[in-house]
């Protein structure tokens, strides 16, 4: 007896012949009316036998509706989640790390999370791993707390652009150490989508979805126009409009015809 099947291909390559419910349903019908027309009438086969099979393949073509379901679900769901990641590119986020940017004399956001209150000390090293700037005394809360730098070195002038580590070391009000865990904020440049799985690139690093706990708008680059602003309507800035001159009674400008003519006798 022929019967039809697909082929799919497995990870390791290998073809495997899969059946779906009903084609198996359909199979078995066809070897059921095979088997009934050939039966000894004197010894029929048994009802109860072939009622229970067909249950099976009933409630296994059902759970095969309901398995395509939940996959077409899944489907949309993960469509769903990719357009929204897509939202976050150009994005300020704050992710687990303890890298430190410094751009046009600006450093980038760094927080800190600790569970209990206490005090902290702020170390900046540059590149060579030298401690350019230390910050003491910094109060800390339970919870999420920013390291606030203004971007000077310990001898008060701004330090170069570039990249810069940070390292915090708090202290409990009780007295003794307490863990710390670091944060550092970066723009998303890019999002990958590999295998329904979707990767954050951030300052050059790659990222989870579940590595960001904050998402803000990217800093604004403020004056790097090189055009001139226009002020916005109503400040008080813009320039007052331009009226042309009346060049006498009947015209509203040169060779323009004026409104204050007489009226017409015939209206």
């Amino acid at each position: 007896m022929q019967v039809s099947s697909t082929t799919t291909a497995t990870p390791q390559g290998l073809g495997v012949e899969v059946q779906s419910a009903a084609d198996l349903k359909t199979d078995f019908l066809k070897l059921l009316t095979t088997q009934l027309a050939n039966q000894d009438p004197l010894s029929p086969m048994d009802n109860q036998a072939m009622v229970e099979q067909l249950a099976t393949f009933s409630q296994l073509e059902q759970l095969e509706g309901v398995n395509n379901k939940l996959e077409q679900q899944m489907q949309y769901s993960q469509s769903l989640n990719n357009t929204m990641m897509m939202n976050l590119v150009g994005k300020r986020v704050t992710v687990l790390g303890d890298q430190v940017e410094i751009r046009g004399g600006q450093p980038s956001r760094s927080l800190i999370r600790t569970a209990e209150a206490g005090v902290g000390t702020a170390r900046i090293v540059d590149a060579d791993g030298k401690v350019v700037r230390t910050i003491s005394g910094i109060p800390i809360q339970p919870g999420f707390n920013e390291i606030e730098w203004d971007g000077l070195g310990d001898d008060g002038r701004a330090l170069p652009d570039g990249d810069y580590t940070i390292e915090v070391d708090a202290e409990r009000f009780g007295g003794g150490f307490m863990s710390v865990a670091l944060f550092q904020s970066g723009i998303v440049d890019t999002i990958q989508f590999d295998n329904n799985f979707q990767t954050l690139i951030v300052n050059g690093q790659r990222y989870t979805a579940a590595d960001v706990v904050e998402v803000g708008l990217a800093p604004s680059t403020g004056g790097s126009g090189t055009g001139p602003s226009t002020p916005p309507v109503g400040s008080g800035d813009e320039d007052p409009p331009v009226v042309p001159p009346n060049d006498g009674p009947g015209t509203d400008g040169p060779g323009v015809p004026g409104n204050d003519r007489e009226p017409d006798p015939a209206f």
